[in-house]
């Protein structure tokens, strides 16, 4: 069918338009670009995303820049990238506590994760694994319950920053098995760790893959993982449902978010770039090490699914997290809201400035 050459000169500014926005479009990437990670370097977060970065700048041409700012439980990292220019350049690490339960455990934050980010991908789930000093005379959680009761106040359990999940994991076992411990802040799990197997605190809640090396070294002993089945590379470390704490569950998941107003072909671009990862020529050695490290973290890798964030990312999870709290209300009432300080929050009695524990 030959087209008329009316119709053809009609057409003409369309496809001469079309073509030239097409040759136009920017690039992407075409320098380097940077993941910035709410936690400090040596923890959980870095365990699952500093393998992918790698391997995803392998794929895009450009390296990934991997900066660790920790601080605020994640709000010093988030308003980083909150106020980055929505170019795709500047991305954020994105879990649980900045996209959901740092908006119901502080008064104030310098970014609203609900408006402010576009969720890319998710990259893992991950159950926390509780861990204890070998020195401490518990090897069970039952009988970590029975000595807490018999010596209140006097078991240091480590956390990486107040309102993380770790935090949040040992309030709930404070409230379901009725025993008191002093709750000792670190900045960050690796520090938290150090603490732990130096016996300057007995206790921690943290990504398996982190404790690993130690675990197998006999530094720190495995109690429970906080997952509702037991977890393939440590099938001897029951459940802490299994352990006398019915129903308990703690973990948490890693993935990548953008600035609101990022260009939907950068954020398409990413995601495609994320599940090319998944093909076997980026899964042959030695690339294919990250793959390993996120098993080894029992994560559940969750490449190219954008889904996988609004599911338990702001969008879908906040009030099902919101429900959650207030199930947990003696937890959330340990973690009241502070109005006098920008986005400082007490607990139990004390005023702690985010900025300053990490």
């Amino acid at each position: 069918m030959r087209i008329p050459a009316c119709a053809f000169l009609v057409l003409l500014p369309a496809l001469v338009a079309a073509g030239s926005a097409l040759a136009q479009a920017p690039k992407y990437p075409t320098k380097v670009v940077r993941w910035v990670v709410p936690f400090a370097a040596g923890g959980g977060t870095d365990v699952v995303a500093r393998p992918i970065a790698v391997a995803m700048g392998d794929v895009m041409g450009q390296p990934v820049a991997y900066d660790n700012r920790g601080g605020g439980n994640g709000m010093i990292a988030g308003e980083i990238v909150a106020r980055a220019a929505p170019d795709g350049y500047t991305l954020l690490v994105g879990s649980p506590s900045i996209m959901t339960t740092n908006q119901h455990l502080y008064a104030k934050m310098p970014f609203d994760p609900l408006k402010d980010f576009v969720p890319i991908v998710k990259f893992a789930n991950v159950p926390n694994l509780l861990i204890a000093n070998p020195a401490l005379p518990a090897r069970t959680v039952q009988e970590l319950i029975d000595y807490a009761k018999a010596n209140p106040g006097k078991l240091n359990w480590a956390s990486s920053g107040i309102g993380a999940g770790g935090h949040l994991a040992l309030e709930l076992v404070q409230i379901k098995a009725g025993i008191k411990v002093v709750h000792v802040v670190y900045k960050g799990a690796g520090p938290a760790l150090i603490a732990v197997i130096g016996g300057d605190a007995q206790l921690l809640f943290g990504g398996p893959g982190v404790f690993m090396p130690h675990l197998k070294a006999g530094r720190v002993r495995a109690l429970a993982i906080g997952s509702m089945q037991r977890i393939a590379i440590l099938p001897e470390v029951p459940t802490l449902n299994e352990s006398g704490l019915p129903g308990m569950e703690t973990g948490s998941w890693y993935g990548l978010v953008a600035p609101a107003g990022t260009p939907a072909s950068v954020i398409r671009l990413i995601r495609s770039s994320d599940k090319s990862i998944e093909h076997a020529r980026i899964r042959r050695a030695p690339r294919r090490r990250w793959r390993d490290r996120l098993r080894q973290h029992a994560g559940a890798v969750r490449p190219g699914n954008p889904r996988g964030i609004r599911h338990v990312g702001p969008r879908d999870q906040a009030g099902r997290h919101q429900a959650r709290l207030s199930r947990l209300s003696s937890v959330a009432a340990a973690l009241r809201p502070s109005a006098s300080s920008p986005y400082g929050i007490h607990h139990r009695g004390y005023l702690f400035l985010p900025g300053a524990l990490g």
